[in-house]
Parts: structure tokens; C-alpha cells; sequence
């Protein structure tokens, strides 16, 4: 996965939210409170590591936000949603977190 993101060319926070994407899943039950678990615990390690507060705040929203629902054809509202929700660099960000996974 990181491997597939560097070789991307991918951002700084890509790249950082493709090594901390799944570190939640042996702590949580499903998929989706595997993200909440994992962006906690990014969320502290990135605090310790002394990153700023935009960049940890910006990895910790891919990292929660990457199981996102995926249709093949979004209807025009649910990508408005989607964008409205994280925002567009995040969008492109997670675009390419999921297929690097």
C-alpha cells in the first residue's frame, strides 16, 4: 500500500495516510470503526512524532475517512455529499488511498 503511494508520487499526506490507513484493525470490531480507531491512534502518534496540527488534522481525516462507500457510478448528490463532507484535496487524497488498497 505505502509502496503503491510513493510510487505515486502521492503528497506528503497521502503517503502518511497510506502507513497509518489500517493500523486500526486489530483494535475494532468492523470496518468502519476500524478507521475511528485507526485516526485515533494516528492522531497520537503523529502528536508525538511533533507534526503540525494542519498536516496530523489532514491525515487524521483520510485515515477516518477512507472507508468510504464506493459506487462504480455515483449519483450526482452522493459525490456532492462526498465532497461536501471532506473536501477536495482530501477527495483526490482518498481517491488515490483506495486505489493504492
Amino acid at each position: 500500500m505505502l509502496t503503491r503511494a510513493v510510487a505515486r508520487a502521492g503528497s506528503l499526506l497521502l503517503r502518511l495516510a497510506a502507513l497509518w490507513h489500517d493500523v486500526g484493525k486489530p483494535f475494532a470490531p468492523g470496518p468502519v470503526s476500524h478507521a475511528e480507531e485507526g485516526a485515533r491512534i494516528a492522531d497520537a502518534a503523529l502528536r508525538r512524532l511533533a507534526y503540525d496540527n494542519d498536516t496530523r488534522a489532514a491525515v487524521v481525516l483520510r485515515v477516518r475517512e477512507h472507508p468510504y462507500d464506493e459506487d462504480r457510478e455515483p449519483a450526482e448528490l452522493s459525490a456532492r455529499r462526498f465532497l461536501a463532507r471532506v473536501g477536495g484535496d482530501a477527495a483526490l487524497d482518498l481517491l488515490a488511498l483506495r486505489r493504492c488498497d
